[in-house]
Protein backbone atom coordinates (compact mmCIF):
# COMPACT_ATOMS: atom_id res chain seq x y z
CA UNK A 1 0.00 0.00 0.00
CA UNK A 2 1.07 3.86 -0.82
CA UNK A 3 0.42 7.13 0.04
CA UNK A 4 2.33 10.15 -0.99
CA UNK A 5 1.73 13.83 0.02
CA UNK A 6 3.65 17.20 0.70
CA UNK A 7 2.72 19.05 3.74
CA UNK A 8 4.32 22.05 3.08
CA UNK A 9 5.86 24.76 0.95
CA UNK A 10 8.88 24.20 2.54
CA UNK A 11 8.92 20.35 1.49
CA UNK A 12 8.82 18.27 -1.49
CA UNK A 13 6.44 15.43 -1.85
CA UNK A 14 7.22 12.37 -0.43
CA UNK A 15 5.90 8.81 -0.80
CA UNK A 16 5.26 6.28 1.93
CA UNK A 17 4.96 2.41 1.44
CA UNK A 18 3.48 -0.30 3.62
CA UNK A 19 6.41 -3.03 3.53
CA UNK A 20 6.96 -5.68 5.22
CA UNK A 21 9.15 -4.75 7.96
CA UNK A 22 8.38 -1.14 8.23
CA UNK A 23 7.22 2.31 6.21
CA UNK A 24 9.43 3.42 3.73
CA UNK A 25 9.47 6.90 2.99
CA UNK A 26 11.29 7.97 -0.55
CA UNK A 27 11.43 11.86 -1.23
CA UNK A 28 11.78 13.40 -4.34
CA UNK A 29 15.08 12.63 -4.89
CA UNK A 30 14.75 9.01 -4.75
CA UNK A 31 16.22 8.51 -1.00
CA UNK A 32 14.73 5.58 0.86
CA UNK A 33 14.54 5.62 4.86
CA UNK A 34 12.76 2.66 6.60
CA UNK A 35 10.76 3.10 9.75
CA UNK A 36 10.48 -0.37 11.46
CA UNK A 37 7.33 -1.12 13.26
CA UNK A 38 8.71 -2.50 15.86
CA UNK A 39 10.56 0.89 16.20
CA UNK A 40 6.96 2.70 16.68
CA UNK A 41 5.97 3.54 20.26
CA UNK A 42 2.95 5.50 19.28
CA UNK A 43 0.10 6.33 17.45
CA UNK A 44 -1.81 9.29 17.46
CA UNK A 45 -4.38 10.24 15.31
CA UNK A 46 -6.19 13.81 15.27
CA UNK A 47 -8.03 16.26 13.25
CA UNK A 48 -6.77 19.66 12.86
CA UNK A 49 -8.27 22.78 11.86
CA UNK A 50 -7.24 26.24 11.04
CA UNK A 51 -8.86 29.40 9.27
CA UNK A 52 -7.42 28.26 5.69
CA UNK A 53 -8.07 24.76 6.02
CA UNK A 54 -8.70 21.00 7.98
CA UNK A 55 -7.18 17.91 7.64
CA UNK A 56 -6.65 14.56 9.42
CA UNK A 57 -3.45 13.37 10.80
CA UNK A 58 -1.92 10.39 11.98
CA UNK A 59 1.55 10.75 13.84
CA UNK A 60 4.23 7.97 14.62
CA UNK A 61 6.82 8.32 17.39
CA UNK A 62 9.59 6.32 17.34
CA UNK A 63 11.94 4.76 20.39
CA UNK A 64 14.37 7.00 19.72
CA UNK A 65 12.58 10.33 19.83
CA UNK A 66 11.70 10.60 15.58
CA UNK A 67 8.32 11.42 14.65
CA UNK A 68 6.85 10.93 11.62
CA UNK A 69 3.40 12.93 9.88
CA UNK A 70 1.03 11.76 7.84
CA UNK A 71 -1.85 14.25 6.93
CA UNK A 72 -4.97 13.74 4.75
CA UNK A 73 -4.05 16.98 2.55
CA UNK A 74 -1.38 17.43 0.27
CA UNK A 75 -0.08 20.99 -0.24
CA UNK A 76 -0.54 22.15 -3.69
CA UNK A 77 0.25 25.99 -3.43
CA UNK A 78 0.06 29.03 -1.53
CA UNK A 79 -3.45 28.71 0.26
CA UNK A 80 -4.30 26.01 -2.54
CA UNK A 81 -4.66 22.40 -0.64
CA UNK A 82 -5.61 19.04 -2.29
CA UNK A 83 -7.78 16.43 0.01
CA UNK A 84 -6.34 12.93 -0.02
CA UNK A 85 -8.91 11.28 2.23
CA UNK A 86 -9.24 8.01 0.29
CA UNK A 87 -5.50 7.24 -0.21
CA UNK A 88 -5.41 8.37 3.77
CA UNK A 89 -7.84 6.50 5.37
CA UNK A 90 -6.77 3.41 3.50
CA UNK A 91 -3.22 4.09 3.74
CA UNK A 92 -3.87 4.31 7.85
CA UNK A 93 -5.99 1.84 7.89
CA UNK A 94 -3.33 -0.36 6.77
CA UNK A 95 -0.72 0.41 8.70
CA UNK A 96 -2.55 -0.08 11.69
CA UNK A 97 -3.63 -3.72 10.58
CA UNK A 98 0.55 -4.18 10.36
CA UNK A 99 1.37 -3.03 13.52
CA UNK A 100 -1.14 -4.96 15.61
CA UNK A 101 0.32 -7.75 14.15
CA UNK A 102 4.08 -7.01 14.59
CA UNK A 103 4.40 -4.67 17.16
CA UNK A 104 1.60 -5.55 20.04
CA UNK A 105 3.44 -2.47 22.32
CA UNK A 106 2.52 0.14 19.91
CA UNK A 107 0.21 3.01 22.55
CA UNK A 108 -2.38 4.49 20.42
CA UNK A 109 -3.66 7.89 21.26
CA UNK A 110 -6.63 10.09 19.64
CA UNK A 111 -7.51 13.50 19.71
CA UNK A 112 -5.25 16.91 20.71
CA UNK A 113 -3.16 16.26 24.06
CA UNK A 114 -5.50 17.55 27.89
CA UNK A 115 -4.07 20.74 27.81
CA UNK A 116 -4.74 21.49 24.60
CA UNK A 117 -8.17 20.43 25.21
CA UNK A 118 -9.22 22.30 28.14
CA UNK A 119 -7.73 25.59 26.80
CA UNK A 120 -9.92 25.21 23.48
CA UNK A 121 -12.39 24.15 25.34
CA UNK A 122 -12.31 27.42 27.54
CA UNK A 123 -11.65 29.70 24.60
CA UNK A 124 -14.75 28.01 22.87
CA UNK A 125 -17.16 29.03 26.13
CA UNK A 126 -15.89 32.80 26.30
CA UNK A 127 -16.52 32.67 22.92
CA UNK A 128 -19.86 31.21 22.65
CA UNK A 129 -21.33 33.27 25.58
CA UNK A 130 -19.65 36.55 24.20
CA UNK A 131 -20.45 36.62 20.36
CA UNK A 132 -24.05 36.24 21.42
CA UNK A 133 -24.41 38.29 23.72
CA UNK A 134 -23.04 41.20 21.70
CA UNK A 135 -25.31 39.98 19.24
CA UNK A 136 -28.29 40.21 21.43
CA UNK A 137 -27.00 44.04 22.33
CA UNK A 138 -26.39 44.91 18.81
CA UNK A 139 -30.10 43.83 18.36
CA UNK A 140 -31.42 45.82 21.11
CA UNK A 141 -29.08 49.05 20.24
CA UNK A 142 -31.52 48.79 16.70
CA UNK A 143 -28.59 47.47 14.69
CA UNK A 144 -30.41 44.98 12.76
CA UNK A 145 -27.30 44.18 10.54
CA UNK A 146 -24.70 43.39 12.92
CA UNK A 147 -27.21 41.21 15.34
CA UNK A 148 -28.24 39.31 12.22
CA UNK A 149 -24.44 38.67 11.50
CA UNK A 150 -23.63 38.05 15.00
CA UNK A 151 -26.63 35.08 15.20
CA UNK A 152 -25.62 33.68 12.48
CA UNK A 153 -21.83 33.55 13.50
CA UNK A 154 -22.98 32.40 16.47
CA UNK A 155 -24.69 29.23 15.08
CA UNK A 156 -21.70 28.87 12.71
CA UNK A 157 -19.22 28.52 15.53
CA UNK A 158 -21.46 26.53 17.74
CA UNK A 159 -21.38 23.71 14.34
CA UNK A 160 -17.49 24.33 14.55
CA UNK A 161 -17.67 23.93 18.56
CA UNK A 162 -19.02 20.78 18.36
CA UNK A 163 -17.69 18.90 15.04
CA UNK A 164 -14.17 20.34 16.51
CA UNK A 165 -15.03 18.74 20.52
CA UNK A 166 -16.45 15.55 19.17
CA UNK A 167 -12.95 14.76 16.71
CA UNK A 168 -9.99 15.92 19.19
CA UNK A 169 -11.48 14.35 22.37
CA UNK A 170 -8.31 12.85 23.95
CA UNK A 171 -8.18 9.20 24.89
CA UNK A 172 -6.90 6.10 23.68
CA UNK A 173 -8.09 3.53 20.99
CA UNK A 174 -7.22 0.13 19.53
CA UNK A 175 -5.94 -0.51 16.46
CA UNK A 176 -8.77 -2.49 15.21
CA UNK A 177 -11.66 0.60 16.33
CA UNK A 178 -9.85 3.20 14.81
CA UNK A 179 -12.56 6.25 15.48
CA UNK A 180 -14.33 6.96 12.82
CA UNK A 181 -14.36 10.62 13.07
CA UNK A 182 -10.40 10.61 13.07
CA UNK A 183 -10.60 9.15 9.29
CA UNK A 184 -11.91 11.15 6.48
CA UNK A 185 -14.89 10.36 5.03
CA UNK A 186 -14.17 8.81 0.95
Amino acid sequence: MEYAFRKSAFEKEKTYVLAKEGIEVTDHEGNKVTYQYSDIVEVHTSYAASKNNAFYQCVLKMANGASLQLKSQHYRGIADFEDRNEMYSAFVQGLHQLLALANPAVAYKKGVGIVGYVVSMIVFIIAGLLFPIISVLALIAGSLLYGIIGVIGSIFLLIKMVKYTKKNRPGKYTPDSIPGNLLPAA
